[in-house]
């Protein structure tokens, strides 16, 4: 697999996706989907965020929520 084609899947029990650098995929779209029962947490590469410098990691809320993320060079936004 590429460096952006990343999956995360379990039946149960919690998870973390590393997301990659956001720098160089300007525009770049990334969908991540909760399978599983257990927590599953969205994180960025380094010091980068999500949406805000306060948002470092992010909680896909339920099973089978998803969430799209895009990059704007820097960071993660969720679309």
């Amino acid at each position: 697999a590429s460096e952006l084609e990343r999956t995360y899947t379990a039946s149960t029990g919690a998870g973390t996706v590393n997301l990659p650098t956001a720098v160089g995929l300007s525009g770049f779209k990334l969908q991540i989907k909760r399978l599983t029962s257990g927590a599953v947490t969205v994180d960025p590469d380094g010091t980068e965020h999500i949406d805000h410098a306060g948002q470092t990691t992010f909680a896909i809320g339920a099973q089978y929520d998803s969430i799209t993320l895009q990059s704007d060079n820097a960071n993660w936004i969720l679309i």
